[in-house]
């Protein structure tokens, strides 16, 4: 009688093994004679293959079973059935069986063993981290490729040292792996990593907290968006500072992570970016509580009380994507792109921050954008092909490198705490806000994180300690803007109050915000006036200044009549906020009317947006809003013909 060992199944996983092993060394041999390397090797010779060796080995005991069963069935007559293998070494095939059974565990045992241990660091490995999942990590990989990380491995910081996190990210990813497969995952991917490895335990393995002493002189240049890209370079000493009493006491940046004290805060966003409450631990145990709200003794506000640590300032130091003005002015810098070129800083961030569906739609519209800028700016003379060739090609290089539609991804996506130029950073928590029990404010002393330094008169290699002088005169309400108002990454704002103040604009030409049905307004008187003819910026914007500065022109008590204009558009508003919150409450929870949901978010929007304006810049058009909201809440179905302004 034929063996029960040689059945179908049987059979099947030792060819199967067999050839999984084949094909591992042949994928391990193709490893070494490649010149580089491919994710996708990685994951066949690493994780696929000895996945497919060990089920076959499985499938040969798992054949004998089956076919005894089976055997039993069509056999009942035989009364005793062995119910393991039996094995005689006086037996010649049993003999042969037991050296073929040696030999394949010679072979499999060290292929799966290395296997094991070539697939664990495959896993840890930044081709397998970046590139693998290709669109969904691309933008992150990108980023970190160019980064002053690009050297670290992935896995260094987030995994870190040990086998507890290794399990943990492990098992988190098979959660990603199942997202990226049914293609649920977010676009853009959510940040900050909310089970991300404390920072003592990643970043202070390379970065000694207790070490962090002195300060560090940085030179930033600029670019202006005129005509001659005028250059210009501030040279200012960060106070980094240390954070261990045996370097000296614990003062500049790093006062945050002084050792022998503990900073913590409250943030209600799930980015971190807005934090009503601060709490500060000094040494001797005494604490200070800081609030945004100026509610002294109150309880912390709901959510996580997170210590700081270095990810919450330092929250992108790899995956950096850089905004358009500093990475044009890097270009610029560097002599990658022609700072002779005229207008080419304006040109190249306006034609990077344009709406592009992809990355082929984005490199001919940055060609066609800076060839037909050149065309009209000069006449069509004056710049070189060669020069023209080489203006599109870097910029749309600076596009690949950190513009991502796919992913919808660009430096707006992800805000960057350190400093407070493009984003609020240090402002979240020193904005003069916060104060203490005592009425005190957090810090806002400048000199306390820099010094900006000049050249001393004369002395092109001596500086001094100075502040530099903004190109535009901020005083009055201007001079306590923060600089992400202004300075956001993008087209610098056109020097004039229109050119900040644009949804004042639009809407003291009845131009914006629209609804349907909206009938359109005439612009409003004042839409001709300059700003300064109402508004002296030297002075508090409160009531009485702005009656006095009516009045100048008006006559007396027309300052008060504005008001009595203001308080009738407040009423007004208020029946328009009452008429949504009705609307809103007769459709319930769980209501599924789509095109009245849409509705709703139209006209708080639109809400937002007079209240952004200021009613008083054109009350007619305000009126007019408002009576819409009004309307259109109390009988949703009149929406209008939908053109927005009935023109």
């Amino acid at each position: 009688m034929r063996s029960i060992w040689s059945n179908f199944w049987s059979f099947t996983g030792a060819v199967v093994a067999v050839l999984a092993a084949v094909f591992f060394v042949s994928f391990q041999f193709i490893g070494l004679i490649m010149p580089t390397s491919n994710p996708y090797v990685g994951i066949w010779t690493f994780l696929v293959l000895p996945a497919v060796l060990v089920a076959g080995l499985l499938l040969i005991p798992l054949g004998y079973i089956r076919e005894r069963n089976r055997r039993r069935k069509i056999q009942p007559e035989v009364e005793k059935w062995t119910r393991l293998p039996h094995f005689d070494l006086n037996n010649p095939k049993h003999r042969r069986g037991l050296l073929i059974f040696v030999l394949g565990t010679v072979v499999a045992l060290p292929l799966i063993g290395m296997a094991t241990y070539e697939g664990y660091h495959f896993t840890d490995s930044t081709q397998f981290c970046g590139e693998v999942c290709h669109s969904v990590m691309h933008p992150e990989f990108t980023a970190y490729s160019n980064s002053p990380h690009a050297r670290v491995s992935c896995a260094a910081c987030h995994i870190g040292p040990g086998a507890n996190w290794y399990v943990k990210s492990k098992l988190s990813g098979v959660r990603q792996v199942i997202a990226v497969t049914l293609n649920t995952f977010s676009k853009p991917i959510p940040t900050p990593v909310e089970n991300l490895r404390p920072a003592r335990e990643t970043c202070e393995q390379c970065h000694w907290p207790a070490k962090f002493y002195a300060s560090q002189l940085r030179s930033r240049v600029h670019y202006a968006s005129d005509e001659k890209n005028t250059r210009s370079e501030i040279r200012v000493l960060l106070n980094t500072g240390g954070g261990d009493s045996s370097m000296g006491p614990p003062s500049g940046i790093h006062w945050h992570m002084a050792l022998s004290r503990k900073i913590e805060y409250v943030a209600s966003d799930r980015a971190r970016q807005v934090i009503p409450w601060v709490r500060a631990t000094e040494p001797s145990g005494t604490q200070n509580v800081y609030r945004s709200d100026g509610i002294a003794g109150a309880e912390p506000p709901e959510g996580e009380i997170r210590t700081v640590d270095c990810m919450d300032c330092h929250n992108r130091p790899t995956h950096i994507i850089q905004a358009p003005d500093r990475t044009v002015n890097i270009s610029l810098q560097t002599g990658r792109l022609d700072p002779s070129l005229p207008y080419i800083k304006k040109a190249a961030v306006d034609a990077l921050v344009r709406n592009y569906s992809s990355d082929g739609e984005a490199d001919r519209g940055i060609d066609a954008y800076i060839r037909e800028f050149y065309r009209t700016q000069n006449g069509g003379t004056g710049v070189s092909e060669d020069l023209l060739a080489g203006t599109v090609r870097e910029i749309q290089a600076i596009y690949h490198r950190n513009f991502f539609p796919s992913m919808r991804v660009d430096w707006r996506v992800y805000p960057d705490n350190i400093g407070h130029m493009m984003f609020e950073g240090c402002f979240r928590c020193h904005d003069g806000k916060h104060v203490d029990s005592r009425q005190q404010a957090l810090s806002q002393d400048c000199s306390s994180c820099h010094q900006f330094l000049e050249p001393a008169t004369g002395q092109s290699q001596m500086y001094r300690q100075g502040v530099p002088e903004h190109p535009i005169k901020l005083e009055g309400i201007h001079s306590q803007l923060k600089c992400s108002q202004c300075h956001t990454g993008g087209p610098a704002p056109e020097r004039t109050c229109a050119g900040c103040h644009t949804a004042q604009t639009q809407f003291r030409q009845g131009t914006n915000p629209t609804l349907p049905g909206l009938k359109g307004t005439p612009p409003s008187y004042m839409a001709g006036l300059e700003c300064e003819q109402c508004h002296d910026v030297s002075k508090p914007q409160t009531p009485e200044n702005l009656g006095a500065q009516c009045e100048s022109c008006h006559e007396k008590g027309y300052g008060a009549m504005i008001q009595m204009w203001k308080d009738d558009a407040q009423a007004r508003r208020a029946n328009a906020t009452g008429a949504i919150d009705g609307l809103e409450k007769s459709l319930g929870a769980g209501a599924s009317n789509d095109q009245l949901r849409d509705l709703l978010v139209q006209m708080r929007a639109a809400l937002a947006q007079v209240d952004k304006a200021g009613p008083h810049h054109n009350l007619d058009f305000a009126e007019a809003i408002y009576g819409q909201i009004t309307s259109l809440a109390q009988n949703p179905a009149q929406k209008g013909d939908g053109n927005p302004q009935g023109k």
